[in-house]
């Protein structure tokens, strides 16, 4: 789908700490991030920081099912648990 310049849209980028639990070997998770005013149905481009643990994929795309709420898929593709600390994610609304 194309986005018109112009169109009326407008894009929001906040930044908002999330704390993943402890994601085992080859397993994915989930994280969940209070975005003020999200709403399901919104197209939710996630950002993730660079000191994200190596081996531990963050999706680039958040799903809203409950008002308030921005849930990012998380996946450890190493032999070991991860345990990622508390960190801020960038969240752009669309």
């Amino acid at each position: 789908m194309a986005i018109i310049i112009g169109s009326g849209m407008r894009q929001n980028a906040v930044v908002v700490s999330g704390n993943p639990d402890n994601i085992l070997a080859n397993t994915t998770g989930t994280v969940s991030l209070t975005v003020n005013g999200a709403v399901p149905g919104q197209i939710f481009i996630i950002q993730a920081p660079s000191t994200v643990d190596a081996g531990m994929l963050v999706g680039a795309v958040g799903v809203c099912n409950t008002a308030g709420t921005v849930i990012v898929r998380l996946a450890n593709v190493t032999v070991g648990p991860i345990n990622v600390a508390a960190t801020d994610f960038t969240v752009v609304t669309l």
